[in-house]
């Protein structure tokens, strides 16, 4: 209604994390959970269980690992699918999916410490992520230090922009699963190539695997 904004009058502010706080709240709230000091690999989800977050996605991966007894799929959060997908992992026998329901959040930071890979789920097509993500999810993950798995390919992302973490793995599913399978066992099998000394990714794509 008013014209042509002038950008040099806008800002923006993303969501963050405070480090200082983060690492305190490891230290003080503990979440007494079994499943979180166990020694199998866990792939940990955090955030609601809704259609734009896709968690389905999660037990189509996880039915496609069940032989691998050592991995984990450790699900945290509530939501309007989280019923539904409850009865698919029971219906369908997916054992190696945990769905932990609704936690407070001081106790996040905690939970992405004792994590082996963080999911950063969400469905391609129910968002326009050329527009970024700014979620609080993004930076508690970055936050934790432990590898990050995207499922979408995000504009403006600070992910690739700050190439952050020793190890980062990037990974654009349209349809094909099998490329979050090869992620997750090759992190297992530690098959990856890390350069800690000049801070060199890894990133894998559906195309092939670019270091």
């Amino acid at each position: 209604h008013g014209g042509k904004i002038d950008l040099k009058k806008c800002h923006y502010v993303n969501n963050g994390v405070k480090l200082s706080d983060y690492y305190e709240s490891i230290k003080k709230n503990v979440l007494d959970d079994p499943d979180l000091t166990s020694d199998t690999f866990k792939v940990v989800y955090t955030g609601t269980v809704r259609p734009v977050n896709n968690v389905g996605n999660l037990l189509d991966t996880a039915k496609l690992l069940k032989d691998k007894k050592d991995i984990q799929f450790l699900i945290f959060g509530g939501g309007s699918e989280l019923e539904k997908l409850q009865q698919r992992v029971k219906d369908e026998h997916i054992d190696n999916v945990i769905f932990k329901g609704f936690v407070e959040k001081k106790y996040i930071p905690y939970i992405l410490s004792r994590s082996s890979v963080n999911v950063l789920n969400y469905s391609q097509s129910n968002y326009n992520w050329s527009r970024g993500n700014s979620s609080n999810k993004l930076f508690e993950y970055m936050a934790s230090g432990k590898p990050i798995i995207s499922t979408v390919k995000m504009g403006y992302c600070i992910l690739d922009k700050y190439q952050c973490g020793v190890l980062y793995l990037y990974l654009i599913i349209y349809k094909d699963l099998w490329t979050s399978i090869l992620i997750v066992t090759l992190i297992l099998k530690k098959r990856c190539i890390c350069d800690f000394s000049c801070n060199r990714m890894i990133v894998l794509t559906t195309k092939g695997v670019c270091l």
